[in-house]
């Protein structure tokens, strides 16, 4: 009975075991505008971790992704949203910025956010230490945030995780 449970415990215990796989991967892609023609190659190499031999590796492609009529063209008609079949751009940038000392020590900062670009998407605005998401569809907005401390500066996307097409005017140093 013993040597059951042992088999047991080691067979429950190797079917739960977690093995880390591990992907490098190079693709290389060029667009011919004019033929409407984008041509690339991928390179990749999979090391198989696992104590497990791997005869199968699937990959998942969208190949037709960007045909009219696509189930993915479909779903963006649906949402409303524009992704993969627009030249549209994602850019924010922050206008004027204004602070004064609010009561109780604390400090109040006026941050203009502007959209330029067409594409929308939810930004975080960081002061100094504080962060709010914004998802105001709004091509402008006056954002306040409250700080213990003066602040030095405000910043859209601190993570930089937006495809901003121009991220060099999404911080601005607030005059002392």
């Amino acid at each position: 009975m013993l040597v059951a449970a042992l088999v047991l415990g080691a067979a429950l215990a190797a079917d739960t075991a977690y093995f880390q796989q591990r992907v490098h991967y190079r693709i290389e892609a060029r667009l011919d505008e004019a033929n409407e023609v984008l041509n690339g190659r991928l390179r990749l190499r999979y090391h198989n971790r696992s104590p497990a031999r791997l005869d199968t590796l699937w990959f998942h492609l969208h190949l037709n992704a960007f045909r009219p009529n696509s189930k993915w063209a479909l779903r963006e008609l649906q949402d409303g949203e524009q992704w993969s079949h627009t030249t549209h751009t994602l850019d924010y940038r922050i206008g004027e910025v204004t602070t004064s000392q609010a009561g109780g020590g604390r400090w109040q900062t006026s941050v203009e956010v502007i959209r330029d670009g067409e594409i929308f998407m939810p930004v975080e605005l960081a002061v100094d230490g504080v962060t709010q998401r914004l998802e105001s569809r709004d091509r402008r907005q006056v954002v306040t945030v409250m700080s213990s401390a003066r602040p030095a500066e405000a910043r859209l996307d601190p993570q930089r995780s937006l495809l901003d097409i121009d991220s060099g005017n999404n911080r601005k140093r607030i005059r002392q």
